[in-house]
């Protein structure tokens, strides 16, 4: 089975596209999807629970980008977790697909990162960064004997992923980070012995309206977080 767990606060119609994507994947086996919901004051919920998904609710004081992740893992039941954000939208019918075979491919691969693809509005600043960090060309992320972690080894994203459960019990995301949650979790695995896959046929959408200067607040803090 696989479980997407997807943290929300006021999805509104980005949540609903979400889940319109995730619906209509080809997928040979059980999908689930577990929302934690932190405290949302629009139809978020209601939306949820239509769609089919199991939903926790939170005091949104209990948010925490580590912490709720580690809570829908907790209530899922899938062998592997996918991880997204309300507004990410599959590319296409095959993504979850497409992020399990990566996933399953190899016992030593530890988590699986898709490619984002910038909305069809979005500007050339997110454009280019977006391409720049999700390109078109698959990889497999590891370190050899004595090498360090840079960047480039430690880039992933749980905008779009998939983590098997095995990995997610041995390498919890940390719970007391504010953000790049994602990228200190695979410096771990990636230290551990493991790989990361970058799958870029399991693409969704999924940017915001950046400046160039708002990208670099965004991007640069987590270049340097490794």
């Amino acid at each position: 089975m696989i479980s997407v767990v997807i943290p929300v606060k006021d999805g509104g119609d980005d949540l609903a596209r979400c889940l319109a994507g995730i619906a209509s994947q080809r997928v040979d086996e059980e999908v689930e999807v577990v929302v934690v919901d932190s405290g949302s004051s629009d139809d978020s919920v209601e939306r949820a629970r239509a769609a089919g998904a199991v939903v926790e609710e939170i005091d949104p004081a209990e948010f925490g980008h580590g912490r709720t992740r580690n809570l829908g893992v907790g209530l899922a039941r899938g062998d592997l977790v996918v991880f997204t954000s309300q507004d990410a939208v599959a590319d296409d019918a095959h993504w979850l697909a497409s992020l399990a075979e990566a996933a399953r491919s190899d016992p030593q691969v530890a988590g699986v990162y898709g490619r984002q693809l910038p909305q069809h509005d979005a500007r050339p600043p997110e454009r280019f960064f977006l391409e720049f960090m999700y390109g078109p060309e698959p990889r497999v992320q590891r370190l050899g004997d004595g090498e360090e972690v840079t960047f480039e080894t430690t880039l992933f994203s749980n905008v779009n992923a998939a983590i098997p459960r095995w990995a997610l019990e041995r390498f919890p995301f940390r719970d007391d980070l504010t953000m790049s949650e994602d990228q200190e979790w695979s410096r771990r695995a990636l230290r551990a012995g493991f790989s990361l896959v970058y799958e870029p046929k399991a693409a969704v959408r999924h940017s915001h309206a950046y400046t160039i200067r708002s990208a670099f607040r965004r991007f640069f803090p987590a270049a340097v977080s490794v």
